[in-house]
């Protein structure tokens, strides 16, 4: 003898005020997420140098190190 098991009871309804606080906390911890961003994004450029990718051939640790014998003379 096969029947449908009942349903279960709806959930309470929500308290507005609990609503309000958790869309409160959501917000203020999208916020700071984004900021902790925007902060780690511009120490990584401050660490970097600004000068990633670009090597001073003749200033350089290895002083014209982009130079060979032969260019040079």
């Amino acid at each position: 003898m096969c029947f449908n098991p009942p349903k279960p009871p709806p959930p309470p309804p929500e308290d507005p005020a609990l609503k309000q606080q958790r869309e409160d906390a959501l917000a203020a911890a999208q916020t700071e997420k984004s900021e902790n961003k925007e902060r780690r994004m511009q120490e990584q450029a401050l660490r970097s140098g600004g000068m990633a990718g670009f090597r001073s051939l003749i200033s350089g640790n290895k002083g014209g190190g982009g130079f060979g014998r032969g260019l040079l003379g």
